[in-house]
Order: structure tokens, then C-alpha cells, then sequence
């Protein structure tokens, strides 16, 4: 079984253009250097093109921004995963913004129909519908559109309807939530461990339970490094104060990839164009070490 490395140069949900170049900047400063010494063999997925803007004098459809381009492309990431599953190989995607997980999510509950569950790292919960969303830019959507509660066919990546439920979502270390998405979360029976339920009580405490809620489940992780306080980690292009070290993050993954069946990951909205000094790749670099260091990874059996 292999590591699959998927490029997915998007950047259209978020509009911050350099999140289409994390992929690139990563495999020429360290990433390629990371895989070489890992445990596991490797695969390089470079089949992703970023898609030019389809109508400059139309960029909102259906209350959001460029969504024919993000649709086309998630149908694209999906197909790739969907084959890497098939191959037997573990896809690790890279952005990219986090508008990418409708296509990931859909490969993945396509994949594993029963007893899978999604864990969202973020420091959002990215559950805005078209109507709930003032920006209007569908990373902020992913999670919303996969429940199948958005009104437009952000929905239908890959296939038709609702992707997950909202029990089998879990949502950690979000600390910048919109009143329409605490509705949605409520409405749709959202797993939520926001950044205050976890101040309030602890991280172990908090990390222990969702751990033990998927034990017994197939894990997409999908992990957004806005999550790291913005003191330290900038390159992003939704920053918010206040959040998790560094070194937190690293205990939440590596825990997540030791302690859980995780079958696939993302890793999204590192701007290498806002990391200036190279601290931020220096950060993404060890993550992604910590990482492959400690994933377990087993044949994808259904």
C-alpha cells in the first residue's frame, strides 16, 4: 500500500490565490525530501489543473462564487481519490482552500457507505448555507453542502444528494462560528467540540470523547491549518485569534492518526504567498512530518 500525494490547486472558494500554490511551494522546499524518508512507498497525483475563471462578469451563481469552477474540480478530486482508493493507495490531498472537501467527502462516503464518520480540524465550522453566508465563498460551505442542505447543486459533487450525516460529522477546535451555522449545527445534529467547550473543560478530555465516538468507524480527517493561532500561523487566508499552539495541533493529529482507522486526510489553506520569512512552511513541513512518522495505514477494505 502506498501514500498517494494529490495536488489540488484550487483556490476559487476562498479567494485567496495563493492557497492554488501550496502543493508546488511544499514539493519544492521540503515535502519531497519528508517522503523519501518516510516508512511508506509513494505516489505523486499531479493530474489536477487549476481551471481558469469560466465567466469573469459572472463570478456569483446560485449565492456562490465561482461555483461551476469548485463543482468541476471537486468532481475531479473525487474521481482521483475514488481511484486511489481502488489502487489500494491512501490519499493525503493538499490544497488548496477547504472548499475541496465536498469532493473529498464524497469519494469517501461513496467508498465506505457504513460506519464512517468525518473529523474537521478547523477553526471554523464551514457549515454556511448559500443564504446563511454573507461572503458568499464556498469554503465556507463544504460541510453544509456534503449534509445536502444547501439550495444548489454544491450539493451534487460526484453524485447526487446528501454525502454524510450530520451524526457522523465532528467538528474540533472551531472558534469563529456564524449564527446560521450554529442553527445548522443544531438542525442537523452536528458533533461540535468548539474551541470553548474544550477551553472550558480540556483538550484530553475533549479529544478522548471523539476518539472514543469512532473507534470503530473509517476516518476521513480533513485538517485546516487556520486552526493554529494567528499570532503564530498567518499564511492562511481566514485568520482568527486566539486559537491552538502549535504544539496542540500536533498532539490532536497525532493522536487522531494513531488512534483511529484514518483512511484518508486533507491538509488545506496554507497561502504561501503570505509566509514571507518561510516560518509557516516550516510549521506545515513539521506537521507533515509528525505526520508521516506516525500514520498507520492498512488495505482499504470496505
Amino acid at each position: 500500500m502506498k501514500l498517494e500525494i494529490i495536488n489540488v490547486p484550487l483556490n476559487y472558494g476562498c479567494q485567496n490565490w495563493g492557497t492554488a500554490k501550496c502543493y508546488e511551494y511544499l514539493k519544492a522546499n521540503g515535502l519531497i525530501e519528508l517522503l523519501d524518508k518516510c516508512k511508506y512507498e509513494y505516489v505523486l497525483n499531479e493530474n489536477i489543473k487549476q481551471v481558469d475563471i469560466y465567466d469573469q462578469n459572472n463570478l456569483i451563481i446560485d449565492g456562490c462564487k465561482y461555483k461551476n469552477e469548485i463543482i468541476d474540480t471537486c468532481n475531479l478530486l473525487a474521481q482521483n481519490i475514488t481511484n486511489s482508493y481502488e489502487n489500494n493507495n491512501f490519499p493525503i490531498i493538499i490544497g488548496g482552500d477547504h472548499s475541496l472537501a465536498m469532493g473529498s467527502i464524497a469519494a469517501f462516503t461513496k467508498q465506505y457507505p457504513n460506519q464512517h464518520s468525518l473529523i474537521w480540524v478547523d477553526a471554523h465550522t464551514d457549515i454556511n448555507t448559500e443564504k446563511t453566508s454573507d461572503s458568499k465563498n464556498v469554503h465556507g460551505m463544504p460541510i453544509a453542502a456534503s449534509l445536502g442542505i444547501c439550495a444548489s447543486n454544491i450539493n451534487d459533487v460526484y453524485y447526487t444528494g446528501k454525502k454524510i450525516k450530520g451524526d457522523d460529522v465532528h467538528i474540533f477546535g472551531a472558534r469563529s462560528i456564524d449564527e446560521g451555522e450554529y442553527i445548522n449545527i443544531a438542525l442537523n445534529n452536528v458533533n461540535l467540540y468548539s474551541d470553548a467547550i474544550i477551553k472550558q473543560t480540556s483538550l484530553i478530555a475533549q479529544l478522548d470523547t471523539l476518539i472514543k465516538n469512532n473507534r470503530d468507524k473509517k476516518v476521513h480527517l480533513s485538517f485546516d491549518v487556520d486552526v493554529i493561532d494567528c499570532d503564530v500561523f498567518y499564511a492562511t487566508g481566514t485568520c482568527e485569534t486566539a486559537g491552538m499552539s502549535v504544539r496542540d495541533v500536533k498532539y490532536i493529529l497525532k493522536r487522531l492518526i494513531t488512534e483511529l482507522n484514518i483512511v484518508s486526510m486533507d491538509i488545506v489553506e496554507y497561502s504561501p504567498i503570505l509566509d514571507k520569512d518561510q516560518n509557516n512552511l516550516k510549521i506545515v513541513l513539521d506537521i507533515i512530518q509528525m505526520i508521516l512518522e506516525n500514520l498507520k495505514i492498512t488495505n482499504n477494505e470496505n
